[in-house]
């Protein structure tokens, strides 16, 4: 679950990494709100939010079932209430990543993303960015195993050469 949460995170953090390191001219106004939320929905970035809720109740239930049998019985219903009000809190996401957006962005750099995440090209890279992610992520990760098993080794041979029982 926790991973699951991470990759979510990594995925709707991911448009933020091409974002200037300085804030935009001027202070936050709610025009460029409105635009950044906006292009958060055309980005379809909280699409995954919502498609990981399932999962998520399905662990939470795991979880207490195991610790509760007895509750088998009425979970299911009390899990679909509290999917359903969850769902309809994703809004406040949007209303907490938008100002980062709008800090980012000027009005114009927002509108023109918003564009073309409504073209088709656009359209086809919000499709494919959460399966694109997951797959990044994999190849980051077989990486990055890579890497330290050769570092770990270059480190442990140097050290043996320095004469410690490695």
């Amino acid at each position: 679950m926790i991973r699951r949460l991470t990759l979510l995170a990594l995925a709707l953090a991911l448009p933020l990494l091409g974002a200037p390191a300085a804030r935009a001219e001027g202070p936050v106004d709610a025009a460029r709100v409105a635009a950044a939320r906006e292009l958060i929905g055309a980005m379809r970035a909280v699409d995954g939010v919502k498609e990981a809720m399932p999962m998520l109740a399905g662990s939470v239930r795991t979880m207490i079932v195991k610790a509760n049998p007895q509750t088998e019985a009425d979970i299911d219903e009390v899990i679909a209430v509290l999917h359903n009000a969850m769902v309809a809190r994703v809004d406040e996401l949007v209303d907490d990543i938008a100002p980062i957006y709008a800090e980012g962005f000027s009005l114009q750099e927002l509108e023109s993303m918003t564009a073309f995440y409504r073209s088709p090209a656009g359209a086809k890279l919000a499709a494919l960015q959460p399966h694109m992610m997951q797959m990044t992520v994999a190849v980051g990760q077989r990486w990055g195993e890579r890497i330290a098993a050769e570092i770990e080794a270059q480190v442990k041979a140097s050290l043996r050469g320095k004469g410690h029982a490695i």
